[in-house]
């Protein structure tokens, strides 16, 4: 009977340990048909210097403004890397497809279209489609750091958040740049100093509108990530009371 019961416990602890095994590996969700977006802030810097130099940024494809230099970049995928022993959710990678900033050399009518990004948090870096009038080449743009870690909020209901900064332009990404917009060549080490901004992205499981069609495997790993981030955040707020009530 002994034995019979310990092989059961082995059994259910080894079943236990598969699944969460199963959870612990990358999730990628289709975020388009939710209220995802990336706001991302132009430096004033960067606004100078473009001002100076004749250029002009707009918006393109899906993505809006919504102040000087302010734009709206709906986030189209997500990959997360979900653990549930214990209880961690982290980002991987995100794609921001179907969106571009255009950028027009008004001195000389060349333009640049910086298109379809993906960020990728292991590497930080911000691949990108260079769109000329010559065609389209995929490059890495940018580095970043992360300066905000994804947080949960419950306020509301669950929302995720994330802030990127310390946005440069990679070597390459600089070269492609001034190339496109055919700046002068020392205009390059200049571009390569420049603080882009800020990136702060925000998920908040919710239906985006409009919103054209629902996937159900989504559906359902939302659903997941989301009591995730709700036992995260809850945990977290355990830990504060208790820190503070040990103060007392």
């Amino acid at each position: 009977m002994v034995r019979y019961l310990f092989s059961a416990a082995a059994s259910v602890l080894a079943a236990a340990t598969f699944h969460a095994s199963a959870w612990s590996s990358p999730l990628t969700l289709n975020t388009s048909w939710l209220d995802a977006n990336a706001t991302m802030t132009l430096s004033s810097t960067v606004l100078q210097t473009l001002a100076v130099t004749g250029i002009q940024v707009s918006p393109g494809g899906k993505a809006s403004a919504i102040s000087d230099g302010v734009f709206n970049l709906p986030v189209s995928e997500a990959t997360l890397d979900i653990k549930l022993l214990p209880p961690s959710l982290s980002i991987l990678e995100a794609e921001v497809a179907g969106v571009s900033l255009d950028f027009l050399n008004t001195l000389n009518q060349s333009k640049v279209s910086l298109a379809n990004l993906a960020i990728d948090f292991g590497s930080k870096i911000v691949t990108g489609d260079v769109v000329t009038a010559m065609g389209s080449t995929r490059a890495p743009l940018l580095t970043f750091s992360v300066t905000q870690p994804l947080t949960f909020n419950l306020k509301g209901g669950v929302s995720f958040q994330l802030g990127l900064g310390n946005l440069h332009f990679t070597d390459e990404g600089a070269q492609r740049f001034a190339d496109a917009v055919q700046v002068p060549t020392f205009m390059v080490p200049v571009l390569k100093q420049l603080d882009f901004g800020t990136i702060q992205t925000t998920v908040v499981p919710w239906f985006r509108k409009p919103v054209s069609a629902v996937p159900e495997p989504s559906t359902s790993a939302l659903w997941m990530v989301g009591v995730l981030g709700m036992v995260l955040a809850r945990a977290g707020s355990r830990k504060s009371r208790k820190g503070l009530e040990g103060g007392l």
